[in-house]
């Protein structure tokens, strides 16, 4: 009716009501959705046929990692008939003291930070969480002595979600009262402030957090059932909480639900024809190399811009802005900022350049010793292809990134035209960096937005001569789907 301008669709008080109304209804249907495939994943993962035991990653993302941040702690977490058994909490580096034998790191990890064994707090090292994950699970196996029915990976916007919803928690073990607004600068000061190797102070709080935290939950006093929900829908969707199965029957319907925060986040082209769509996807996980809080300071812009010539082949570049307003010890736990991110791209990119503050980036080759930073190196598997960079932005600086690269795919016309999708998927731990996309194609095809596919709420696209624009923040995934005809 809104297209159409049916009656009283015309006026524009009831257009601006309308448009809220198709944002509402668009919420509701994907609550429901959600509510419909947790429901059927519950009596699994529930213990309702046996006991079930998961480790949790507990990821501060203020020191980010590729799957949303640094594991300086962990918990182990059993559940039976819909009750939590126990929950234990431990600092990472008391369990990777007790790994036997040498595992060699990836090397980003070995030679920026000069790590020479691998262990379980830097195991999500690769973005794809379903591999992480099951890497997880080995480490703490091979730490610990126990096998476990899963991990679950969380990242800190999730748990100051959930204490919105709790409510503020008094841990008995402190005198002081944890709430969604205090809790990373809390997290921060007592796992952080006259901390040494061997003391307990990490575990301490965090099992006081943690144990605090899942008795009010399963108490349900003060806690609003609809705002847990709502956490832990918002937390799948933007992978500030990703699963992660041992069951192979189990981690299929999570993958299927998308929760398993693998690359990629969803198919390509899905309703269109195959073969005039052309799926572009971009994935950029970052980490924190500088072994500092930097992340909790740190401002990011993104700027990607597809041209398209006459033939349908395609030029991308992507410019990441970083801004590092932290000053480092003693003003703050920030510092200069050193970081690595993998940009993951499909395996058909080509003609690969890289640029740091315009300057040409020298490529590292396979069994060549790092050169200085910057530098970028390359790899593929299956269906991706991965840029590796190193970069360094200083405290209280900036510094820009630059990636170009073609597509040995092109748009094909059908009858009905050619269909893009420029995919760009989020990186869990990072919350609203800004980002704009601009599609540039020659002056005689025609555009045409496929309104479904934009996220609900947003502006659509602001359009120019033989140009395309979009600017948004990236809460989450996003998908921009177009209609090409000449």
């Amino acid at each position: 009716m809104l297209s159409d301008g049916a009656f009283l669709f015309g006026i524009p008080a009831v257009v601006r009501a309308g448009k809220r109304g198709v944002v509402a209804l668009a919420k509701f249907r994907d609550t429901s959705s959600f509510l419909e495939q947790f429901l059927a994943l519950y009596p699994t993962i529930g213990g309702f046929s046996g006991k079930q035991t998961y480790l949790v990653l507990l990821q501060n993302s203020m020191e980010l990692r590729p799957t949303g941040g640094f594991i300086g702690s962990i918990a182990v977490v059993s559940v039976e008939n819909g009750a939590v058994l126990d929950v234990s909490v431990s600092d990472v580096y008391a369990l990777d003291g007790q790994l036997k034998g040498h595992v060699p790191p990836p090397t980003p990890i070995r030679d920026l930070l000069h790590q020479e064994h691998w262990y379980l707090r830097d195991s999500n090292w690769n973005p794809d969480f379903a591999k992480s994950g099951e890497r997880a699970a080995w480490f703490y196996q091979k730490e610990a002595g126990t096998a476990v029915d899963g991990v679950i990976a969380v990242s800190l916007p999730f748990i100051v979600e959930l204490l919105k919803a709790t409510g503020p928690l008094e841990l008995s073990d402190y005198p002081d009262r944890i709430t969604a607004e205090n809790f990373f600068g809390k997290a921060l000061f007592y796992t952080q402030t006259e901390f040494f190797p061997g003391s307990t102070q990490k575990k301490d709080f965090l099992g006081s957090a943690a144990t605090t935290l899942l008795l009010k939950l399963s108490e349900s006093r003060g806690v609003s059932p609809t705002g847990v929900f709502r956490a832990i829908a918002g937390g799948l969707d933007n992978r500030d909480l990703q699963l992660y199965f041992a069951a192979s029957d189990v981690q299929n319907l999570v993958d299927h639900f998308g929760w398993t925060g693998r690359v990629w986040g969803r198919e390509g082209c899905v309703g269109a024809d195959v073969h005039s769509c052309l799926f572009d996807p971009v994935f950029a996980a970052e980490a924190n190399l500088s072994v500092n809080k930097a992340n909790a300071f740190i401002g990011r812009e993104r700027v990607r811009q597809v041209v398209f010539d006459e033939s349908g082949t395609i030029r991308e570049s992507l410019i990441f802005s970083y801004r590092n307003p932290s000053s480092g010890p003693p003003k703050d736990a920030g510092g200069a900022y050193r970081g690595y991110v993998q940009i993951v791209l499909p395996s058909d990119a080509k003609e690969v350049t890289i640029t740091v503050n315009g300057e040409g980036v020298p490529r590292r080759e396979a069994g060549i010793a790092a050169p200085t930073v910057p530098f970028w190196e390359w790899s593929a598997e299956g269906d991706i292809s991965v840029v590796g960079l190193a970069f360094d932005v200083p405290a209280g600086g900036m510094s820009s990134v630059g990636v170009s690269y073609g597509r040995e795919a092109r748009m094909v016309f059908g009858s009905t035209g050619a269909v893009f999708e420029a995919y760009d998927q989020k990186q869990a731990g990072i919350a609203d960096a800004s980002w704009q996309l601009s599609l540039r194609y020659p002056i005689f095809w025609e555009a045409s937005e496929e309104q479904g596919n934009l996220p609900a709420g947003n502006q659509a696209f602001l359009a120019k001569e033989a140009q395309l624009e979009y600017n948004t923040t990236i809460p989450g995934d996003h998908l921009v789907r177009v209609r090409f005809r000449k």
